[in-house]
């Protein structure tokens, strides 16, 4: 069955976590996390977290006239966390449009234009990514990053 918040049937529980399915209703894991209106509380049950239907059923009805910035389809229901800025997105129109998701709490999502950035002084040079050991890109972006703690390593 397709997610209750994308609407997208797909199972890939690596970039949309493992679907969560309460009777009628079935939802990604990372869209529910992500979803801006969604206030869940979790109540642990056999260590796992479980959400309100009542609360996901809310969030759909306050997503369903919000336009996603990415794919232009309504049910947007991740609104971008900076001040002042009205992007609102679907989780995985968020993977494909450069958004920033932070996996760790508060949870919170970035469009493209707000995305935080690492600030270096240094700027590789010829490194290749520690991990592969394809070639770097020669400053910060949405694809490279760099060790925080000793400004060398480059992934």
């Amino acid at each position: 069955p397709a997610c209750i918040l994308c609407n997208r049937a797909d199972d890939n529980s690596n970039l949309y976590g493992p679907k969560i399915i309460s009777g009628s209703i079935c939802a990604h894991q990372f869209c529910l996390v992500f979803a801006s209106d969604l206030c869940y509380k979790e109540i642990q049950i056999e260590d796992e977290n479980m959400y309100m239907v009542s609360d996901i059923l809310h969030a759909v009805q306050q997503a369903a006239q919000k336009e996603c910035f990415k794919c232009g389809e309504k049910g947007a229901s991740i609104a971008c966390q900076e001040v002042n800025c009205n992007r609102r997105f679907h989780f995985p129109c968020a993977l494909e449009g450069s958004c920033i998701t932070q996996y760790f709490e508060p949870f919170r999502s970035f469009c493209w234009e707000h995305c935080p950035e690492q600030y270096m002084e240094a700027v590789p040079d010829d490194n290749p990514c520690l991990i592969c050991m394809d070639p770097v890109e020669d400053s910060v972006s949405y694809g490279t990053m760099v060790c925080p703690v000793c400004q060398h390593a480059w992934f």
